[in-house]
Parts: C-alpha cells; structure tokens; sequence
C-alpha cells in the first residue's frame, strides 16, 4: 500500500478485521488509522517514509498494534489522541520525523516492550491529560528527550529503560503530573531527570546514573515533585540540582558518587531532604546557595570529599536530626550562610565537626552532639557570627571549640 495521497489503511465506525504483513509506505497522511471504536489487529507490518504518522489511532480507537516495524515517517511513528486507547506490543518504532509515540488529547492505553529509537523529537510524549501506561520499553538514541511530559500531561512510566538520548532520560513541564517508577534512566547527553515550569509528578525507585549533566535538574518546579527511594550516581556532575525556586521533597534516596555536590539548592530553590544516605561525592553532599531554603532531617552524610553539608550566600535551612561522618568536615557555613542546625551527630571528621567561616555567616546550632571528630569539634574563624548553645561537645582529638 503506497503512494497514496491520502492515508494507506483505514479502519472506522467500531470496524475490526486484520492487518497483517503488508508493506505500507510514502502515503500522505497516515500509514494506517484508526477510528472511532474501531478494534482492529495491526500485527507484523513494515509501516515507512510516510508524510504522517505510521499509526494513527483517533477518536475514541482502540485495537491492538503488535510486532510492526515502524520507520522514516515525517510524523511520529505512533500517534493516539481523542481518548483513543489501543495496545502498542513489541513494536520497532525507529528514526521518525516526530516523537516514536505520542499520546495527547485524553490518550492512553498500554505501551509495552516496544523497542523506540533515534527519533528526531524525542522517544514517548505525553500531553494535554493524556493517560497511557508505558512499561518494559527501550528508549534510545532519541535526538530530544526520551520521555517527554507537558501541558498537563500524565501517565505511569514503570520499568523502561531511557539511555543514550540527546535530551534528558525524563523531561517534565508545564503542569505535568506522571508517576516514575522503577525505570533506569541513564548515560544521557544532559540529565536523567529535567522538570520545568510547575511540573510535579512522583520519581520513585528508579535508577539515575552516568548522565552528562545533573542527573536530576528541577527548575520552578511545584510543591507536587516528589523523588523516593531512587539511586542516583555516579553523574559528571550533581546528583540533584534545584533552582530558580523550584521545589521538591526528597525521601529515603540513596545519592553516591556524583562528580561534584550530592544535592544542590540554589537561586532560592527549596528542597525537604528527609532520610537519604549522601556519600562519595567529589564535592559536598548537599549545598545550600543564593537564598535557597529547606528542611533537612533524618539523613545520613558520609565520605563525601569537601563537607557533608555547606550553607553559603544567605541561604538558611533548617538541619535536624541527621547523622554527619565519617568526612572532612560536616557542616560548613560560609560566605554569609545562615541556617538552624539541631539535634544532629557530627563526629569522626578529620578537620572539624561544623566549620563556620566568612564575614556574614551566621548560623545558629543548638542540642547537636560533636564528638570523636579527629580534629577540633567546632572550628570559627574571628569574622563568623553564629550561636552555639546547648550541645554536647566530647571526646574530640582537637579542640571542643576553636576561635581563629
């Protein structure tokens, strides 16, 4: 079926039938549509070089689109929209114009096991409330992102795997809410993770490793960004980066390994980092900058090259509760860094439990225990401002407290 200079195949008014094994190619519109009700089987086609989409399923159009090969179409490969919701299996979905499969307009369906790749606008895209349920796919090689969330979109992403892609493994914007689950997101050109413009959405279990930038970046970000229980290492460069006042919660991740800071808070961002582990990083394990805000409780900083946690250029978290050590140093303010630091554990440090230092810094820490550090308990240089009031100080090698 070729050359035609409209669609190739249509399917409509809740029709059904078979097609299968065909060669479907250089057509107008798309290879194959699927309309209003209809439940066709599309299995084993070669669908190619149309001006539109490989697949088009539309207005309420379901079927099943298995085992295709899918290629050089100007348009996506497949296209589901108007509430339309078809299976898409085992699929080869390869060097189209567009996204390997976009959902719009109320969407969904299931996309499982499909093999999508090196499409020129990114792997699966999910927009304006469309719903799918997207599972065990490979997305490689896009030019774009290889998920791709925006204008409302949603959507549960389980156990794919996203590497090798231009743009970021997962990218959310513009009031986009999917849920992230257990998908490995890696070796990426820019990040793992990229949010924008009050995307929110759960990232959950997944591991985010080997990226090129931040493998988590969230920028105006909204109170709806959640990260769980995900593995992120081993980035060329931050773990998490959060700015320009974005916002996210952060619960029980384990972040090592990562080239330069763990977590990094900047530009009035604001973060609520509860019961990660933070270690191994080349940098510090959190850095709090420009303004930037959050409360950080029940994590554990370890090993990480700089400090465990460094508070600078006015930025004033609220720090309770965590354990610091064994490092260098394991909290450091400076350069006008301000925050309320209590009840954590700092010991085992070779330079200092808390080093406050700067003209400016100004922190206040209150019932924190400093003990068995291998240098000096609290190190403050003579321009440090700050409170230290009611810790418990012992059994460190250097000086409990030590003014310079």
């Amino acid at each position: 079926v070729y050359d035609g200079k409209q669609r190739g195949c249509v399917v409509r008014d809740a029709g059904k039938g078979v097609i299968d094994r065909n060669f479907i190619y250089c057509n107008a519109g798309a290879g194959v549509s699927v309309e209003s009700a209809s439940t066709p089987l599309v299995i084993d086609n070669k669908l190619y070089d149309g001006k539109g989409a490989g697949i088009q399923v539309t207005n309420h159009g379901r079927g099943d689109i298995q085992g295709n090969e899918i290629y050089g179409n100007q348009d996506s490969g497949i296209s589901v929209d108007t509430h339309s919701t078809p299976l898409i299996t085992g699929n080869k979905v390869r060097d189209g114009g567009g996204y390997g499969v976009y959902y719009a307009t109320g969407g969904g369906g299931v996309c499982k096991d499909n093999f999508i790749y090196a499409n020129g606008r990114g792997g699966v895209a999910v927009c304006t409330k469309a719903n799918p349920v997207c599972s065990n796919n490979a997305i490689q090689e896009g030019r774009s992102a290889g998920i791709h969330v925006f204008n409302q979109g949603q959507g549960t992403f389980t156990e794919n795997v996203c590497s090798n892609n231009v743009g970021p493994g997962v990218l959310l914007e513009s009031d986009s809410n999917p849920i992230i689950i257990k998908n490995k997101l890696c070796n990426g050109r820019t990040e793992g993770v990229k949010a924008l413009a009050t995307a929110g959405g759960l990232i959950e279990e997944n591991e985010i490793f080997g990226n090129e930038a931040a493998d988590v970046h969230l920028e105006r970000t909204g109170p709806k960004m959640r990260l769980v229980n995900n593995t992120i290492t081993a980035g060329a460069v931050v773990g998490v980066y959060v700015t320009d006042g974005g916002e996210a919660t952060m619960t029980g991740n384990t972040i090592i390994g990562n080239a330069h800071s763990g977590v990094e808070v900047t530009n009035g961002g604001y973060i609520n980092l509860q019961g990660n582990t933070i270690s191994g990083g080349k940098g510090c394990g959190v850095l709090f900058s420009e303004g930037a805000s959050g409360a950080v409780g029940g994590n554990t900083f370890a090993n990480n090259a700089s400090c465990g946690l460094q508070v600078t250029t006015k930025a004033f978290p609220a720090v309770k509760g965590n354990t610091f050590g064994p490092g260098s140093v394991g909290a450091c303010v400076s350069s006008g860094g301000l925050g309320d630091f209590s009840e954590n554990k700092f010991s085992g440090h070779t330079e200092a439990g808390v080093h406050i230092t700067g003209e400016g810094s100004a922190p206040t820490l209150t019932k924190n225990d400093v003990s068995a550090n291998i240098g000096c308990g609290f190190s403050v240089d003579l321009k440090a401002l700050g409170v230290i009031e009611g810790n418990d100080i012992h059994h460190n090698e250097g000086a409990g407290v030590r003014v310079a």
